[in-house]
């Protein structure tokens, strides 16, 4: 079959021995980094579970997404900034891009606390640049 016939297929076309599959949604996981007196004001971490840096200022704790918004390389923080080490994309400290080839800034991810005190960093909701979890 080539990629024209492919491709003219109706959706809804099944056969018994190709039935359709619908993935399921996945789990979403709420990833923890600890305990707020556990990080120095000034300070970025990388949370790998999480694929987030926790980053804390003098006004609270905010989460920046480690996926380059150019091709999804993981950023690093390279003395006072964040890099992309594929295409050499930089950041701010507060994820906004400053020089490309990406052209859109880093997201900011919600940080919240646990019922037992933990930080925890929630990928499936994003923030404005502005939001700080005072703790």
């Amino acid at each position: 079959m080539n990629r024209r016939d492919f491709l003219s297929i109706p959706l809804d076309a099944t056969t018994p021995d190709q039935p359709v599959r619908v993935r399921d949604i996945p789990i979403v996981s709420i990833p923890t980094a600890g305990y707020p007196r556990d990080y120095a004001r000034q300070t970025w971490t990388l949370i790998e579970d999480a694929h987030a840096w926790l980053c804390r200022d003098s006004l609270g704790f905010y989460a920046v997404d480690a996926t380059c918004s150019h091709l999804g390389c993981m950023v690093v923080m390279n003395s006072d900034h964040f890099v992309c080490p594929c295409h050499r994309s930089q950041f701010t400290p507060e994820g906004i891009v400053t020089q490309g080839p990406a052209w859109h800034s880093l997201r900011f991810l919600m940080v919240d606390l646990e019922v037992n005190g933990k930080l925890v960093i929630r990928r499936d909701q994003t923030v404005t640049c502005d939001d700080r979890f005072i703790a």
